[in-house]
């Protein structure tokens, strides 16, 4: 059964917990790491998931133009995988998607199966947009021979 998850647009006062419930992620270099001041200036892109008042997930939605968004940084709190969490935050980043226009969303994963579902397409990284590879990819601590990523992308 998919426990009763809400979803807030994050604000400020969240800053030092959007890092904090990163870091494992970024510790394993599954997730880029990102300042204060970083997330700071992309704060509206941030969705954060909680189930009662506890935070189970969060992610970005991250605009690369004026056709094309990138989910990023999303990650479910490894206390409430399995649970359709990732799911519906991946719903709901693509309703963000939705509402304001993007016509493609682009990801870059691990877990390539659960956006498959969500009709992304896989692509090949020579399709990633070039500001993409030189403001995020380069920053990559597996960039740029030994990146396992799986690149996919969704026309909505």
């Amino acid at each position: 059964m998919t426990p009763v998850i809400s979803f807030r647009k994050a604000n400020l006062s969240h800053l030092e917990s959007i890092q904090y419930f990163l870091q494992e992620e970024v510790d394993k270099g599954i997730i880029l790491f990102r300042d204060k001041d970083e997330i700071a200036r992309n704060i509206q892109a941030y969705v954060l998931a909680y189930q009662e008042d506890t935070l189970v997930a969060l992610g970005a939605l991250h605009i690369h133009s004026e056709s094309l968004g990138e989910i990023r940084s999303l990650m479910v709190h490894q206390d409430f995988q399995g649970q359709g969490i990732g799911y519906l935050l991946i719903k709901e980043l693509l309703s963000v998607a939705t509402n304001i226009q993007l016509s493609k969303v682009l990801v870059l994963t691990y877990r390539a199966s659960l956006f498959e579902r969500l009709g992304f397409e896989l692509i090949q990284k020579e399709q990633i947009p070039d500001q993409k590879i030189w403001q995020d990819c380069i920053k990559c601590k597996f960039f740029p021979t030994k990146c396992q990523e799986i690149s996919l992308i969704k026309t909505i």
